[in-house]
């Protein structure tokens, strides 16, 4: 879940916390398992129904993104664990980190999966407002105005290390495209940064040019996301 990814990206609290007795260990071992094993139901659940929603070429793209994506989860929530439990610790699967971070990336990954099936169940549904997602820590909530142009917010937690980035503002639509511009100071002069909004099928391409100055070393805006819902009021600030 993206907000939980948030909150471990954003708590500071500048203090190290107090390790875990052997009981206490186990036991939040044994609830992150329980965590992951009921989001991997899920998982499986969004996969069969997009199976079932999808056209054939467009699940058998999903079949193998799938696979690479399940390969890769495991790899990044080593990674995770690494991070959080130290080198001196042996088997970072043996942790909760472990399984707390497989958990975060299987309900992104299950979102966008529901976001897939409700669109080729009824494609005709589509509009640009919205909470789009890309399944890997990105977010777009899209808010479209009486003049036509759209009012957005992307924001993304990316990567083991939890790097964030924030972008916001209004973008200018022709049609199936829709084109944002800003600029930053720099020591030499003003950067410009574009973003650009592409409708593509179920897919918002979202691609950015200069934009690395609002997110951290490994945080990025870029991704195809697809609408999961309609926008609740906490959706945009």
């Amino acid at each position: 879940m993206f907000a939980a990814l948030a909150a471990l990206a954003w708590a500071q609290d500048g203090s190290d916390p107090a390790p875990a007795q052997p009981v206490e260990a186990q036991e939040e071992l044994d609830a992150a398992i329980a965590e992951f094993q009921a989001a991997d139901a899920a998982l499986n659940e969004a996969y069969a129904r997009a199976e079932e929603a999808l056209w054939p070429a467009a699940f058998d793209r999903l079949r193998l993104d799938q696979r690479d994506w399940l390969a890769a989860r495991d790899l990044s929530a080593e990674a995770y664990a690494r991070i959080q439990s130290g080198p001196d610790v042996a088997d970072v699967r043996a942790t909760s980190h472990f399984h707390e971070y497989r958990t975060i990336l299987t309900e992104d990954r299950t979102e966008l999966l529901v976001a897939l099936a409700a669109y080729y169940e009824d494609p005709g549904a589509q509009v640009w407002e919205g909470l789009w997602v890309d399944g890997a820590g990105g977010r777009l909530a899209v808010q479209e105005l009486a003049d036509g142009r759209l009012r957005f917010q992307l924001s993304v937690v990316r990567s083991p290390a939890l790097h964030t980035g924030w972008l916001e503002g209004v973008a200018e639509r022709n049609g199936d495209l829709a084109r944002y511009q800003t600029e930053f100071a720099t020591a030499d002069g003003e950067e410009t940064v574009w973003a650009f909004f592409v409708r593509d099928g179920p897919y918002l391409l979202v691609r950015t040019a200069n934009a690395s100055f609002f997110a951290g070393a490994r945080a990025y805006f870029d991704g195809d996301y697809v609408r999961l819902r309609d926008l609740e009021p906490f959706d945009l600030d």
